[in-house]
């Protein structure tokens, strides 16, 4: 029987095909020293999800980082969309992945990721004795070095920035509704804002707020006036654009002179 005719059978349901998923349709290369180093980490279920994600539209194309956006996490871990934004910050202040505008990368030097104020360590992901030998020959004892977790908004430059510039977001909103002026200081508002920054990036977000005096007009696009609606409806107004563009197109007339 070849790999392409596993099958099993059932006396009540017939014949169903069994998954057989070949490394040639493609494979994610990871270190075997990452693996334990991940083995060992004090992360949570969520954030492994989103890190196979990530390694998927990475290494998975063999690529080391990219822009992957945050609605393939969604697609990938099955997560919603809030979630997948706060694993991500939990795992940027962590260390285990870094961002540089819209790219996204793991960080593969484990010793510098920051967990429950210290590190998973080199010493501690990797036993140096041999497998055969744990019965009769003692482990090799490691020193523990532990790490001042970095709290400070100085040292999360990402969460800094983001702040500061959420009060832009909110400032721009200003010119669709005058009403927000008052979320300067609303904490569901200013988190809008840090999810859109960290998703989409400042300038992006500002280019769609200018166009929102005139989209909130036109019948069927999204109604969105505020930071939390943008956050919602964007791929709604995405959608909503991308018709209208082909509307537009299709009703274009060429005319032959």
């Amino acid at each position: 029987m070849g790999d392409t005719e596993r099958y099993f059978a059932h006396p009540a349901i017939g014949v169903f095909f069994m998954a057989n998923p070949q490394k040639e349709e493609g494979f994610i290369p990871i270190a075997r020293e990452i693996a334990l180093a991940l083995a060992c980490a004090n992360i949570t279920q969520q954030e492994h999800k989103f890190l196979w994600a990530l390694w998927i539209k990475t290494y998975g194309y063999h690529k080391k980082e990219d822009w992957v956006s945050g609605s393939q996490f969604v697609e990938l871990t099955k997560m919603r969309q809030e979630h997948v934004f706060h694993v991500k910050r939990s795992l940027l202040e962590k260390n285990v992945i870094y961002q540089k505008g819209r790219i996204i990368g793991f960080n593969k030097d484990y010793e510098s990721w920051v967990l429950h104020g210290g590190a998973v360590l080199r010493e501690q992901a990797v036993s140096t004795a041999p497998l055969g030998s744990l019965g009769t020959a003692p482990l090799r004892r490691h020193k523990r070095k532990t790490y001042k977790r970095e709290t400070t908004k100085e040292k999360q430059p990402h969460i800094a920035a983001h702040s500061a510039a959420g009060a832009l977001v909110v400032e721009a909103f200003i010119q669709v509704d005058p009403k927000n002026k008052t979320y300067y200081g609303n904490t569901t508002q200013r988190k809008a804002c840090d999810f859109l920054i960290n998703e989409y990036t400042l300038d992006l977000v500002l280019a769609r707020i200018k166009i929102l005096s005139q989209t909130n007009r036109i019948p069927y696009f999204p109604s969105i006036r505020s930071p939390y609606d943008l956050k919602e409806k964007w791929v709604q107004l995405e959608n909503a654009v991308e018709r209208k563009k082909q509307e537009i197109k299709s009703k274009k007339v060429d005319i032959i002179l």
